[in-house]
């Protein structure tokens, strides 16, 4: 009896992956966990993400962007999130990633429920935002392979790397730049995607 019971979960596990799949777009006897390990590696830790975004928000609200020890810190991301709908959506987002990097099971939809219900913030899960990212206000969604870098602005109502057109596959091992893709941005180093 035991042999059937193995053998049963055997192919529910076969057929939960293959279901996993063909949702994904990916085709059998490719694996993709090598690129979801490689993007989990980018994010960066949670504190000094939302640190370097604190400061950012702050500068260009033109507050007081210098924060004089942990606790002043703390208090000025906390004054933020009640200040700025959109900030606090961010540290949903940043709580959402780093779940994801840590293999957290349900607590990264949470997180992404909050983000977008509080801040209007839809940021998707091949995402990579670098710490030091300002978003001024909601209503930004940002999404496929997409890199958000240091300094970088994403403004209201922006769409930023959605969209069919060109679209790659999670197995395509190729690191080069996607020509193909009409929508996809990379921004940072002071670059704005608004």
């Amino acid at each position: 009896m035991p042999d059937t019971d193995e053998s049963g979960n055997g192919r529910l596990r076969t057929t939960l992956k293959a279901w996993r799949r063909g949702l994904l777009g990916v085709r059998a006897g490719h694996d993709i966990d090598w690129y979801w390990a490689a993007l989990a590696s980018r994010h960066p830790p949670f504190a000094t993400a939302v640190l370097a975004d604190a400061q950012v928000t702050a500068r260009r609200r033109d507050e007081r962007y210098e924060f004089r020890n942990t606790a002043d810190a703390v208090i000025q991301i906390i004054r933020l999130a009640i200040v700025t709908d959109s900030f606090f959506g961010q540290i949903c987002y940043r709580a959402k990633a780093r779940c994801q990097t840590h293999r957290i099971p349900f607590l990264p939809r949470y997180f992404h429920h909050l983000a977008v219900t509080h801040g209007g913030i839809c940021i998707g899960d091949p995402v990579v935002m670098q710490p030091g990212v300002h978003i001024p206000h909601g209503h930004v969604v940002v999404n496929a392979r997409t890199v958000v870098g240091r300094g970088g602005d994403v403004g209201p109502v922006h769409d930023v790397g959605s969209g069919d057109q060109g679209r790659r596959r999670p197995d395509d091992r190729s690191d080069g730049v996607d020509r193909d893709r009409s929508k996809s941005a990379r921004t940072g180093d002071r670059g704005r995607a608004s």
